[in-house]
């Protein structure tokens, strides 16, 4: 995982409880906590108020313009959102990890075994 790349979580919110925060929240906490990343974008941290269309609006406009890895979490391929986010991902040619790919990198840590 490069330190110097940008990072945007990708996964379904809509139906689930709590908009699915607290998967998101804890993957932002995996990429901070150990690998040491620091340019994470969470979508689960916009204004709650906000409504589904300002949220993928600029959902969007982070993947395209913002982010170098894109990390799909379990559900993406049912998120009518996270779908239009991988679209833009693999037209703008970015780094995709899925949440398996993740978990796979911790577990080789030299810190994790």
């Amino acid at each position: 995982m490069d330190k110097n790349k940008r990072y945007y979580i990708s996964g379904p919110m809509t139906g689930y409880a709590d908009c699915n925060r607290p998967l998101f929240n804890k993957i932002e906490e995996i990429l901070r906590k150990f690998f040491g990343i620091e340019n994470v974008t969470n979508p689960a941290k916009l204004p709650p108020e906000w409504t589904y269309e300002q949220w993928m609006e600029k959902d969007l406009y982070d993947v395209a313009n913002n982010t170098d890895v894109i990390i799909l979490l379990p559900g993406w391929e049912k998120s009518k959102g996270a779908r239009a986010e991988m679209k833009i991902a693999l037209e703008k040619d970015l780094e995709i990890i899925t949440l398996n790919e993740l978990n796979h990198q911790i577990f080789l840590m030299p810190n994790c075994n």
